[in-house]
This record gives structure tokens, C-alpha cells and sequence, in this order.
């Protein structure tokens, strides 16, 4: 055939040479140097026969595409160089029985060289692929919590706000619905970009290991009951904040249980202690499971899930940011691995951040304080200070312990 019907023509008989060597080569690359070459010549009107410097399409062998798809790590070329390859192993050339009319690849090394570009290899595709399979497993599970939450709220089963009366609940309207799925969407990017952020900045060896784990112990969930008053006053608009803590939980097993994907392997290295994955399975896991049953059990009805989480993200956080930089010197008699200047910003910080969410939510309108802010904040002070004592016993594990210990004490002097 000489295609002298129509030059586009050359574009079907290239189609199936494209998916062919797609499918079998698994690159992209090499394999769409075969098709941008095929609409260079088409478009340019080639036909066999017709003198031209450029080898026809009608006579390409099918043994080329093959021959590429052969190739597990090809190099792609620019298509629109006479003589030059569309594509190239590094180690060595395509076969004789390879080249289009025996003129399309150099016969040089020089030559070769020259216009050689790397193509992915098969080890960054996958590992590409991995990275979209996470992300998109990660948005499957955000919708699927979203669209179960919405739906119990939608069939009655979430109760609405209070009536005035205190006597039963108003309906679960759609307006709310919107509001609090809203809601959830934005907390949940924000939060996605604020680790994400962190464990970027650790990856490039700006911040140490260490450090960037109690940055995101420390602030990740103050920053959480900040976006509180965004939901609704529906009671149930509990569950559908819960879905924050739910998924990042759920992103820490993944990376705690090896994922393969290069987030996870970040996440991973960001909130451990040594870069172990198996490290996220621990406190970090822990901390998420407790500001979970905070987030849907508490909520912004009394203080007791606000102290327990201030205590545990702020206080043990700050304790260990503050004493191995300045506690050297003033360790405690009864223990070589708490210090007086670790404790002290345990009080100090919980104190600080406790009292100043609690503000916050009295300033918004979603909680109302059953006393004056300065007893609220002089009774979070005390609340702090003990904790503080408690995390100095080495009994069990502070990131349960320490919250324990908060919301009990918040539920006796508080509510």
C-alpha cells in the first residue's frame, strides 16, 4: 500500500503498533516516539516511492514495535531527526532486524550519544503508580467515610441540634449535612498539607527526624479543635469531625505496615523516632485513636476531650522538644530520662494551649463555660501541673496515660 489515498492514513496503520508496544513495554515514551513519529510523516504527506529523506510508514516492519516492546528500559529520542533512533537500549543497540530501512539509528557512539534521553524506569513507574494508587485509596476512603456519615445523618439516624426545651433533637437538615461535609473536606486538606509539609521539610534534612515528629505531635491536633466551630451545632456533627483523626489513623498503618508508596515512606520516617515504619504503629497510631474518641465522644459539649488532647499533643510535646535541648544539667533524682525543664514546659505549654481552646470555643458560641474563664483557666493550670507528675511515672504509655489522666481531672474540676 502506498497511502496515497489520504497521508492521515498513516495514522491507523501506527495505532496498533502503539498499544501493542504500550502493552508489552509498559513505556510510555518509546512507545509515543513510534506515534509522534507516524504523524510527523503523515502529516507531511509521505508516501512510498516519493524520493523522500523520511522512510515510509507503509513498509514499517512489525517487527519494530515488537522489538521495542522487547526492550524493558528503553531511552527515547527525538522522532523528528532523520537518523537518529526512536528508540535505544543503553547497554546496547536495537537488532539489525529492529531498524526502520536499515537509516533510522546511528552507527556512532557519538551520535548516539547526542541524542539519547532517558526514559523512567520500570522501577519509577512503579513506583509512580503506587503513589497515585495511595493517593486514590486515600480519596476513596475520605468519600466512602463521608458518604456513610452523610447518609446516617440524612436517614435520622445522627441526631440534629438540640430544641430549645432539651427535650429531643431537631431533624439532620441538608443545609447542616452540607455545612459539616464542607467542613470535613477543608479540615481534611489542611491537614493532609500540614503533614505533608512537615514531612517534606524532614526529607530534605531541614528538619531532624526527631524534630519534625514532636512538630506534628505537638500542633496537629490544637490545629484540629481550631476548625471545631465550623461544623454545625448538630450533635452528630461529632461523627463527621471524627473522620479527620479516623483517616489520618488510617494513613499511619499504611505507612506503619510498610506501604510501598514514597508518602508513606515519608509519613513514616517524619513521625518515628529512629525512621522506623513500624515506629508510626505506636504512639503516633495511639495519639490518633485518642483524639478520635475525644473527637466523638466530647466533642465541643464540656473540656474534657479539649484537656485530654491539650495535654497530650502540647504537654508531652513540648517536654521533649524543651528538655533535650535544656535539661541536661537538671534531670530529676528518681529518673536519668526526665528533666525538671521538660516538665516544667509540660505544665506550661498544656496550660497555654488548654486554656486557649477553650477561649476559642467560648468565643465562637460552641461551648459555654460553667464558670468564669479565670477559674476555667486557673483549674486547667492544676489539671496540667498533675499531669505533668503523672508522665514522670514510668508506668504504661504517656500518650494514653497523660489524656487519661486529663480528662478525669476535667470532668471533676470543670464540668
Amino acid at each position: 500500500a502506498t497511502y496515497k489515498l489520504h497521508p492521515l492514513l498513516g495514522l491507523a496503520r501506527m495505532a496498533p503498533l502503539f498499544i501493542r508496544s504500550c502493552r508489552r513495554s509498559r513505556n510510555f515514551f518509546a512507545s509515543a516516539s513510534l506515534l509522534l513519529y507516524a504523524t510527523k510523516t503523515a502529516t507531511a504527506g509521505q508516501a512510498c516511492g516519493s524520493g523522500s529523506s523520511v522512510p515510509c510508514l507503509a513498509s514499517l516492519p512489525r517487527q519494530s514495535a515488537a522489538g521495542l516492546a522487547r526492550r524493558r528500559t528503553p531511552v527515547a529520542v527525538s522522532p523528528f531527526q532523520t537518523g537518529t533512533p526512536l528508540t535505544r537500549r543503553l547497554d546496547s543497540g536495537l537488532s539489525r532486524s529492529d531498524d526502520l530501512h536499515g537509516t533510522m539509528y546511528p552507527r556512532s557512539a557519538a551520535e548516539a550519544t547526542t541524542d539519547l534521553r532517558l526514559a523512567p524506569s520500570d522501577e519509577e513507574t512503579s513506583s509512580s503508580s503506587s503513589a497515585l494508587d495511595s493517593r486514590i485509596t486515600l480519596l476513596a476512603g475520605a468519600a466512602a467515610s463521608l458518604s456513610f456519615v452523610a447518609g446516617l445523618a440524612a436517614s435520622g439516624i445522627l441526631p440534629g441540634p438540640t430544641f430549645p426545651s432539651e427535650m429531643g433533637f431537631a431533624p439532620y437538615s441538608s443545609e447542616l449535612i452540607i455545612r459539616d461535609v464542607g467542613a470535613t473536606v477543608l479540615t481534611l486538606s489542611l491537614a493532609y498539607a500540614f503533614v505533608k509539609s512537615i514531612t517534606f521539610l524532614a526529607k530534605r534534612g531541614i528538619l531532624e527526624s526527631r524534630d519534625s515528629r514532636k512538630v506534628i505531635h505537638t500542633l496537629s491536633a490544637p490545629l484540629f479543635i481550631l476548625f471545631w466551630p465550623l461544623f454545625s451545632d448538630a450533635v452528630g456533627a461529632s461523627a463527621f469531625g471524627a473522620i479527620v483523626p479516623l483517616l489520618n489513623g488510617a494513613r499511619l498503618v499504611a505507612a506503619g505496615a510498610g506501604g510501598t508508596d514514597e508518602g508513606d515512606k515519608e509519613l513514616a520516617n517524619a513521625v518515628s523516632r529512629s525512621g522506623s515504619a513500624s515506629e508510626a504503629l505506636g504512639g503516633p497510631l495511639l495519639y490518633c485513636i485518642v483524639l478520635f474518641f475525644s473527637t466523638l465522644i466530647f466533642w465541643r459539649d464540656s473540656l474534657i476531650g479539649v484537656a485530654a488532647v491539650s495535654v497530650m499533643a502540647a504537654g508531652d510535646g513540648m517536654a521533649d522538644i524543651i528538655g533535650r535541648r535544656f535539661g541536661r544539667g537538671n534531670k530529676w533524682w528518681f529518673s536519668n530520662d526526665k528533666s525538671i525543664a521538660g516538665s516544667a514546659a509540660f505544665a506550661i505549654s498544656g496550660a497555654v494551649v488548654s486554656t486557649g481552646l477553650a477561649w476559642w470555643l467560648a468565643y465562637t458560641g460552641v461551648w459555654m463555660p460553667p464558670m468564669a474563664m479565670v477559674d476555667v483557666a486557673q483549674r486547667l493550670a492544676i489539671i496540667n501541673i498533675l499531669s505533668a507528675a503523672v508522665e514522670l511515672v514510668p508506668i504504661g504509655d504517656d500518650n494514653w496515660t497523660v489524656p487519661l489522666t486529663a480528662g478525669i481531672l476535667a470532668a471533676a474540676l470543670i464540668q
